[in-house]
């Protein structure tokens, strides 16, 4: 039966999409990360509309396997038989896949990378006369239903094909010459007639040579064996081209007459060693390049020349060294580009590292062809393969780092500040890279005050917090999440409060305008996003409603649990399979309107700063306290002190953390409350501790967990009868009995007498709240009782319609979870 066109790309492991005649696929002849491969399955007929491949079922096996004409017709005979499966195993679950290699193979020739576990594929020839074609592909391929280790019939390197005998040319002197010969049957002879002779071949006959990859005989002398025929001679002509371009130093041909085909082996075999000897020596010359006609009115082309030593680090670019599977290149203007090794082979990737003029001068071309860039090209991969993979705890974005040399620098985007003096970002020198940015205004000559920063931390104190502990904690972090860049450890913070409490003004006019230009605001992010925002920055960082549940958290949290901790890389894969790293080093305040249940490991990272539920009665001259004190560039005032003193702040958290680390507060919450703690002194003049939340910092106890769960509660919001969205805990202290019965509608209600609040855990529309929340299939009665003086006797309440018993939380137990209660104009039982 005939091979079809869709059959053979099944065997080779290229999926058709799509139905009817008409098809398409991810080419495999170039990078393609879309479908670009029309399929007409009738025809037989496929053509790329991104690299122009094109043809039919012969074609696809030539350049896809590698196959000859011949043997591609030969191929698709349709009396051929099926090469038979191993002789014993199961039924293979890939087109193509086989557990072992043919037993019945007249010989195996192995294609091997140096170092490697498994050959990259094998030839096996058979005896001619039978059934099968002289040759067949194999290469290693794993089984889809149980992963085991087998073959698959095909050539799947389709490009860069290792040399035939390639370890045995890695083990011979460089100085050696290496004889190239068509064919590993020829190879063999070769080796086996002369031991000490370095001989390779290529896999795929004369017109696939282009498919190999020929480094490996950079610099070496070089004799070209060709066999007598006319493909013969011409493959090897072409082949001593490239060759030159590789600096071979000395490359001899023997290109015998005839077109019989008869090769080396021919001659080792008809009168041994000493026959083949004679017949070399008599028809061995220098190779030289073929002369153009006269009539073309051209003179010769030369071989592109070598790129000049250096070439990778010049006044336009710096190849940096891999990054993952990619190459990392700074350009002169600081930035860094990540660039894939195959595009440094092309004439646009290189002229987007360097103009065009420059190249044409260093390659001494009038045009910079394709030809001419694969010389510079390979020079560049070498060197980023010297290199080695980049070091981006090196690497540096905007805001503050030390260097290796203990030196504070700031990176304010388009210039570096070090010692007081404004620098260049390529002036300092040393290992580290910096990468340019939007600029960061900061003039040190306006520098605010100890007793400006003052009256920010006695204006901001006077905001609705719980407790004046969580305003230290914000004041401190808006101090240290600047200087995060130099600390061990950096200080996240999240700030929970109900709707409507203040949150996001305090983040736009007291946070944005302190931080200014310094400050990242970002807004439903996604971690792909701020992974790629925040690559090497170490910037604070300020995301608003950032609820628990929101689809992104867990991935933005995994980013911020590496950011918190020195030195920690981020490397993962995209869409292309192509590594990418980050250095992520900034610090987050996050707010939201539900306390986050968190995991432990997220839980010692962060510190919580919580607003109170009940509003600040002299409001207005709160705000003019709060907006006077950073009024008339006194924010922009309070930015250039951080910048003046950060090494000051970065150096103070450092020695807090240590004498901190001596209590029983642990290494990482003290470092995370030492940098707090300096942040806050520096605003305030004082010597005060700012000491970590121990309920988070430590195992939470269960009165902690309960207390977080009430507060989940009452702060969740329903639609009023208004159409305004309010907390629960907000209609249940209203005094219009409208508001108070849709409070009790979700199971929570004050109690008659006005001193507890009751909350019903059997209520319907109160498992309509847990279920937006993170207490989903929690036992809330159990865990509530866990609250100091909660009860659950007594006879059953009533919610709206419903009676039920309820967990009854007395005032005292909910003020010290920060839930406020006015029992003031409390209406009767009988009333609700």
């Amino acid at each position: 039966m005939t091979a079809t066109l869709s059959a053979l790309m099944a065997e080779d492991g290229v999926r058709l999409r799509g139905g009817g005649s008409q098809r398409s696929a991810l080419c495999p002849f170039h990078e393609d990360k879309t479908p670009s491969l029309s399929v007409n399955v009738d025809k037989g007929l496929y053509q790329c509309h991104g690299c122009g491949a094109k043809g039919d079922a012969v074609t696809w096996l030539e350049r896809r396997r590698g196959l000859s004409k011949r043997e591609a017709l030969q191929r698709l005979k349709p009396d051929r038989e099926a090469p038979p499966g191993p002789a014993a195993g199961p039924e293979p679950s890939r087109p193509g896949w086989v557990s072992e290699l043919p037993r019945d193979a007249a010989a195996r020739h192995e294609y091997w990378v140096p170092g490697a576990a498994r050959p990259a594929f094998v030839i096996c020839r058979f005896a001619p006369g039978g059934k099968r074609p002289k040759c067949l592909p194999f290469s290693p391929g794993k089984r889809d239903s149980d992963g085991r280790d087998g073959w698959l019939r095909q050539l799947a390197v389709s490009e860069k094909r290792p040399l035939y005998r390639l370890r045995e040319l890695a083990a011979a002197p460089p100085q050696r010459r290496v004889m190239v010969v068509e064919g590993e049957k020829c190879a063999d002879a070769v080796a086996g007639a002369f031991p000490r002779v370095a001989v390779v071949a290529w896999a795929g006959g004369t017109k696939a040579w282009k498919r190999t990859d020929w480094e490996p005989l950079r610099g070496r002398p070089v004799t070209l064996v060709a066999d007598a025929d006319e493909p013969g001679r011409k493959c090897m002509g072409e082949l001593a081209e490239r060759l030159r371009s590789l600096g071979c130093p000395d490359i001899r041909a023997v290109l015998p007459e005839g077109s019989d085909g008869r090769d080396i082996a021919d001659e080792i075999e008809a009168g041994g060693p000493p026959r083949a000897a004679a017949w070399l020596k008599s028809l061995a010359a220098p190779w030289q390049p073929p002369a153009r006609g006269k009539a073309a009115g051209k003179a010769a082309e030369e071989p592109p020349p070598e790129p000049p030593a250096g070439i990778d680090r010049n006044e336009h670019f710096e190849i940096l060294g891999n990054a993952g599977d990619a190459i990392a290149v700074r350009l002169s203007s600081h930035r860094v580009l990540h660039v894939a090794r195959s595009q440094l082979l092309s004439p646009a990737c290189l002229i987007s590292l360097a103009d065009y003029q420059w190249w044409a001068a260093m390659l001494h071309a009038n045009t910079l062809t394709p030809g001419a860039c694969q010389p510079v090209g390979s020079a560049l991969i070498r060197a980023a393969d010297r290199k080695g993979q980049v070091d981006f705890g090196k690497v540096f974005g905007r805001g503050f780092g030390r260097t290796e040399e203990g030196r504070y620098v700031w990176h304010l985007g388009d210039r570096l500040l070090c010692d007081g003096r404004e620098r260049g970002l390529g002036e300092l020198g040393g290992p580290e890279i910096y990468l340019a940015g939007p600029r960061i205004d900061c003039d040190l000559r306006a520098a605010a005050s100890p007793d400006d920063r003052k009256r920010v931390a006695d204006a901001v104190l006077r905001y609705r917090w719980r407790k004046e502990v969580d305003a230290k904690r914000f004041l401190g972090w808006l101090a240290a999440s600047a200087v995060g860049g130099a600390l061990r450890w950096r200080a996240h913070l999240w700030l929970p409060a109900a709707a409507d409490s203040g949150k996001s003004w305090l983040l736009k006019e007291v946070a944005q305008r302190v931080l200014g230009g310094m400050c990242v605001r970002v807004a439903d992010p996604t971690p792909a996003a701020m992974a790629r925002r925040m690559r090497s920055d170490s910037l604070p960082v300020l995301v608003d409603e950032a609820e628990p549940d929101r689809s992104w958290m867990p991935g933005i949290l995994d980013i911020a649990r590496i950011s918190a901790g020195a030195d920690g890389e981020r490397i993962r894969a995209d869409q292309a399979d192509s590594v990418q790293v980050m250095q992520p080093r900034f610090s987050l305040l996050m707010s939201s309107t539900r306390v986050p249940r968190l995991r432990a490991a997220d839980q010692s990272r962060f510190e919580f700063a919580y607003l109170a539920e009940q509003g600040v009665s002299d409001w207005p001259a709160v705000r003019q306290g709060i907006e006077g004190s950073l009024a008339g560039g006194k924010g922009r005032a309070a930015l250039a002190a951080v910048v003046r003193d950060g090494r000051e702040i970065a150096e103070k958290a450092g020695a807090i953390a240590d004498e901190m680390a001596t209590t029983a507060f642990g290494s990482r919450p003290s470092a995370i409350a030492g940098a707090l703690t300096a942040g806050w002194q520096w605003w305030s003049g004082t010597d005060e501790w700012v000491a970590p939340d121990l309920e988070t910092v430590m195992q939470p106890r269960a009165s902690a967990d309960a207390g977080e769960a009430l507060r989940e509660i009452v702060t969740s919001t329903v639609r009023s009868s208004g159409g305004a969205e309010l907390p629960v805990l907000s209609l249940a202290l209203s005094e219009h009995r409208d508001k108070i019965r849709e409070a009790a509608d979700h199971g929570v209600r004050m109690s008659a007498e006005g001193d507890a609040l009751q909350v019903a855990p059997g209520h319907p529309g109160l498992a309509r709240l847990l279920r937006r929340g993170d207490l989903r299939g929690v036992q809330v009665r159990r865990l509530l009782l866990q609250l100091d003086g909660a009860s659950y006797k007594g006879p059953p309440v009533r919610f709206g319609q419903l009676r039920l018993r309820a967990v009854s939380v007395p005032e005292e137990s909910c003020r010290k979870h920060g839930i406020e209660l006015r029992p003031e104009g409390r209406p009767d039982e009988e009333d609700i």
